[in-house]
């Protein structure tokens, strides 16, 4: 019986996060798929176009969270 791969098992995949003989089987597997290798690239497009995004929160926002974490004292009885 041959496993269905899911969408999870495919970015696992992408991001180098599965074991070698499962990489293998996945690897055969988007051989000989259409399916599955149209899913993989789809999933694969979306990681390239994510991963060329900038991305970093508004200064205002930072500028927030710095003055209220200013706004606390250490605890001396946590040190």
């Amino acid at each position: 019986m041959t496993k269905a791969f899911s969408p999870d098992d495919l970015l696992r995949y992408l991001y180098q996060e599965t074991s070698d003989k499962e990489s293998r089987r996945i690897a055969l597997k988007l051989a000989t798929d259409r399916r599955l290798w149209e899913e993989f690239e789809n999933l694969r497009n979306t990681m390239s176009e994510l991963n060329q995004q900038n991305v970093a929160p508004p200064a205002p926002s930072v500028a927030k969270i710095l003055a209220y974490s200013r706004s606390f004292k250490p605890d001396s009885e946590g040190l």
